[in-house]
């Protein structure tokens, strides 16, 4: 297997980032995986400062997570893909891509934001839902460091903030949750729109001309899976339900949401949670968001493994 591993960029030549982590890979996998690092990429050691002896040790000392993994049918693949899918079937693919990502200080952060109050929702649901994702152990769990915010409902502060975010954090992931006194389950949001915004926010404005000042489209959709995310999160035995829409209400949810669909719609998602103990405590909505985010990162990585 170490000998078949390679991966070739548009040159024709092995890319060293790529053919580090399947030696990461192969690091959690294979008994002899010292040995093989010494022996065919002592000069990607020395070279690529990302990937040393010392993380090699590290994720070695993981292997009895794994010890389920029949390695000898690990050594008798011969391409890239077979390794994935195996892995996969082993339950240990997040795992894995958790120590991908943390292998690169740009995209190892989640990034999830709730509402302050508005109208009736003296107390925001989403806000105290995201508050409890930061106390779930995801960094421990998923891999990635989670990044919360409150953003007041206004529309200034949504379009100054949300492109700031992105600037500053370049996540692999932005979620935004808010309310919706309408529903009775968790919902994921497929689009946005870019105009129509014409109710009023907390400090009595609309944008001018009723539109989002991002953006060029005047509808702009999820490029994420969401009815195979929802139907992943549904057979969680979770006890909440979670369905998909097209209709995220055409004020704060839908305009923030168009402006992170604009920024990147393969790594953005609107969910919109019930008020608190309408259907679900707090808490409960929490562990679905956390399985929301397991599953995502489990699409990208397995989907797109070589552009974390």
């Amino acid at each position: 297997m170490s000998q078949n591993i390679g991966i070739q960029d548009g040159n024709g030549k092995g890319s060293y980032r790529d053919t580090a982590r399947l030696m990461l890979l192969l690091t959690c996998v294979s008994i002899e995986a010292p040995q093989l690092l010494n022996s065919y990429h002592t000069e990607l050691l020395k070279e690529e400062t990302y990937f040393q002896k010392t993380n090699a040790t590290q994720i070695s000392n993981k292997r009895p997570f794994l010890k389920t993994i029949n390695h000898r049918v690990i050594e008798e693949m011969d391409d890239t893909s077979s390794l994935f899918t195996f892995l996969e079937d082993q339950n240990c693919l997040v795992w894995l891509g958790s120590c991908f990502l943390a292998m690169d200080d740009k995209r190892n952060k989640v990034v999830i934001t709730g509402f302050g109050p508005f109208g009736e929702h003296d107390v925001n649901a989403s806000w105290v839902v995201v508050k409890l994702l930061s106390t779930m152990n995801i960094k421990e769990d998923l891999g990635v460091e989670l990044l919360i915010e409150e953003i007041p409902v206004g529309y200034e502060c949504v379009s100054s903030k949300v492109p700031h975010l992105w600037e500053k954090h370049k996540p692999l992931l932005v979620i935004h949750v808010g309310v919706s006194s309408r529903d009775n389950t968790i919902v994921l949001e497929g689009c946005a729109h870019k105009s129509g915004y014409t109710k009023y926010d907390i400090f009595g404005l609309t944008p001018p001309q009723g539109q989002c000042s991002l953006g060029e489209n005047n509808r702009l959709e999820n490029a994420l899976d969401l009815k195979y995310i929802s139907s992943e999160v549904n057979k969680a035995n979770l006890d909440v339900i979670t369905t998909v829409s097209t209709d995220a209400g055409r004020y704060l949810c839908e305009f923030i949401y168009y402006i992170s669909l604009s920024i990147d719609a393969s790594r953005t998602l609107f969910i919109h949670v019930p008020p608190l103990n309408k259907t679900y405590s707090a808490e409960k909505m929490a562990a679905c968001i956390k399985t929301i985010i397991s599953v995502i990162i489990k699409d990208i990585y397995t989907t797109k493994p070589n552009s974390l």
